[in-house]
């Protein structure tokens, strides 16, 4: 597989961690923005082939950010994995995500799924 950019917006330090280190070698630019604010500025400078979307964010919400990704031309065609630890979120989805996945996550199903959406 070729290399990818991908683009996450996830306010959990931890879970920042752990993407970096499953995306590294999927991706040759990451860019993990720690708020909805970050993530709109680096959106400004390129467009990734993947959006990996925390739900709740401390300014955001990721269903919003996901509906403004499919609305916009740039964007609109860019898969968008969305991830949250509230399964109810699952069910009100209004944006066309590609994918959601819930926290805390299985690893390999993660990773197959971002595999799958990029190639």
């Amino acid at each position: 597989m070729d290399h990818k950019r991908i683009m996450v917006v996830e306010d959990d330090p931890g879970i920042r961690d752990v993407l970096e280190i499953l995306l590294t070698n999927i991706s040759d630019h990451l860019y993990i923005a720690p708020t909805a604010t970050a993530f709109y500025l680096e959106l400004e400078k390129y467009i990734p082939d993947l959006f990996i979307i925390d739900i709740m964010l401390p300014d955001g919400n990721g269903v919003d950010i996901c509906e403004d990704l499919k609305k916009r031309k740039s964007t609109s065609e860019v898969p968008i994995i969305l991830m949250s630890a509230n399964l109810t979120f699952a069910n009100v989805l209004h944006c066309k995500a590609d994918l959601f996945v819930h926290k805390p996550f299985d690893i390999k199903t993660f990773v197959g799924g971002v595999k799958s959406l990029l190639n």
